[in-house]
C-alpha cells in the first residue's frame, strides 16, 4: 500500500491539478490571469482545436474571386486581383481566423483539466499575470501547476473569502434556535443540588 500523503501518489497529483486548474479558471474570470496563443503552433493537424475548413475556406474564396476577376478583365487586373486578395488575407483575415483560434483554445483549455494538459503538451500557450506580465509560464515546458501554486494563490483565497462571507450573511440571517438535545450525557440528566 502506498503512502497517501506521498506527492508520487497519482490520486493526489491528480486532485492537485483540478485544484490548481480551478484556481486558474477563477483567475481568468477574475482577469487576473492571461491565456495567449501561438497561432502557427495550435493552429495545425493533431491539436484538437484546429478546424481546416476555417483556414480552407476563406483563402480559398478569396482566390476564387481573383480568378473571376482574371478571366472577366485579363492579366493585368487579375494579377492585382490576388495581390489584393493575398493582402486582405494577411491583414484582415488571418487575424480574424487567430482571434477565433484564441478563444476556441481559452474556451477547451478551461472547460477539462485534461484539456488543459493535453494543449499544454502540445505547446503554444503562455500564461501571464494581467497585473504583472513579467511573470508567465510557457507551455510545454513550463509546469503550469506550479506557476498558479506560487503566483495565483491570492486569486483562490480570494474567491474562498467571498464565498466564507455569502455564508456569514445566509447564517446571519438564520435564526438560531436551540434545541433539547435527545440523547444527553449523564451529567447532563443530573438535577441541580438545592441549597
Amino acid at each position: 500500500m502506498s503512502d497517501p500523503f506521498d506527492i508520487n501518489n497519482a490520486t493526489l497529483r491528480a486532485r492537485l491539478r483540478a485544484i490548481h486548474h480551478k484556481t486558474l479558471n477563477q483567475a481568468v474570470e477574475m482577469g487576473k490571469l492571461r491565456i495567449i496563443t501561438n497561432y502557427q503552433t495550435l493552429n495545425r493537424r493533431g491539436c484538437p482545436i484546429y478546424h481546416p475548413w476555417e483556414n480552407i475556406l476563406p483563402l480559398l474564396g478569396l482566390i476564387m474571386l481573383a480568378l473571376l476577376v482574371l478571366l472577366l478583365e485579363g492579366m493585368l487586373f487579375g494579377i492585382g486581383a490576388l495581390i489584393l486578395a493575398m493582402l486582405i488575407f494577411v491583414t484582415i483575415v488571418r487575424p480574424v481566423l487567430a482571434k477565433r483560434l484564441q478563444d476556441r483554445t481559452v474556451r477547451y483549455m478551461l472547460a477539462r483539466v485534461e484539456n488543459w494538459e493535453r494543449l499544454w503538451h502540445i505547446g503554444g500557450v503562455i500564461i501571464i499575470r494581467a497585473d504583472r506580465p513579467s511573470l508567465g509560464c510557457v507551455a510545454p515546458k513550463g509546469n503550469w501547476s506550479a506557476f498558479v501554486y506560487e503566483h495565483l494563490g491570492d486569486c483562490a483565497e480570494k474567491k474562498v473569502s467571498e464565498e466564507e462571507q455569502a455564508a456569514e450573511v445566509v447564517t446571519s440571517e438564520t435564526p438560531v434556535v436551540e434545541t433539547p438535545n435527545p440523547h444527553p450525557s449523564p451529567r447532563e440528566r443530573r438535577t441541580p443540588r438545592r441549597r
